[in-house]
Formats: structure tokens, sequence, C-alpha cells
């Protein structure tokens, strides 16, 4: 299938959304962890940070794993030829890193801080919080990083 129908750019914009919306989620997690981190231990946190960190799952974060599935689909559309392309492989490591890095370090601590906000837990949030902004800024980064090497096609 070509690459210039309807359809592949329907498949693009969803494969862009899931970008913005899952690694933006993760991005927003970073700063409200940030917000959280000055208030001091037991004491009243802000309730924009209290309503951000809800008990449950971020499901919009999880919106993240569409990406790889949405740019299989492209690259299918494109008739196969780009899976050999270093640019694909260096932007879905970079995918990779962020979404182990989102799953592994920001979701657990953000988790954390809802436990603490909503549950009246006496630990400190600065340790969760300050995890979780750090590890978003890094999330932040290799996306941004992605979204450069699948744009540009570098080293295709």
């Amino acid at each position: 299938m070509r690459n210039d129908t309807a359809l592949f750019e329907v498949v693009l914009a969803a494969h862009i959304l899931c970008a913005v919306v899952g690694f933006g989620s993760v991005g927003v997690t970073g700063a409200y962890a940030s917000l959280a981190r000055p208030w001091p231990d037991h004491g009243a946190v802000p309730d924009s940070v209290r309503r951000y960190f809800r008990p449950g799952p971020n499901w919009a974060s999880r919106v993240m794993f569409g990406v790889p599935v949405f740019g299989l689909i492209l690259a299918g559309m494109g008739g196969g030829g780009d899976l050999g392309q270093p640019w694909l492989w260096i932007g879905s490591g970079l995918w990779l890193f962020a979404a182990i890095l989102a799953a592994g370090v920001v979701w657990p601590a953000e988790r954390r801080i809802a436990s603490i906000v909503n549950e009246g837990e006496t630990a400190s949030i600065d340790e969760p919080a300050r995890r979780a902004s750090r590890a978003a800024g890094a999330v932040d980064i290799a996306v941004v990083a992605a979204f450069v090497v699948m744009l540009a096609r570098l080293g295709g």
C-alpha cells in the first residue's frame, strides 16, 4: 500500500497521538511530582497534586504502548522496506528505553505518591517525587530524541 493514502495519514496521526498523549502524560507526572516535593513531610499537599495523583493507574500514560503498534502498521503499509533502516531501530530503541523507564520507575513512584497523598500515609513524599520527576525527565529526553531520529530518518 502506498504511504500517501488517507488511511496511512490516519494511522500516522494515531502513532503520533499515542506518543504525545502517552509520553506527555509521563512528563506531566514528573512536573506534578516536582510540585509535590517542596511541601514538608506530613504537611498539606496542594489540592492540584492530590487530584493528579488520585488512586489507580494513570491510563493516559499507558497510551504510549500504541506507538510501536501503529509504527509497525505504518512500516507494513509502506511495504516493509523501512524495517531495515537504522533510524527505525534507533527510534525504537529509544522508545523501548523510555517505556521501560516509565513502567519501571515513573509508574511505581507515581503509585507511591498517590498512596502517600490520598491514603494518609506518614511516609515522606520527597523520595518517590524525586524519582518520578527525574525519571520522567529522562523519558522526555529519550522521546524527543526518538522523535528527531524518526522525523529526520537519521542513518537512512
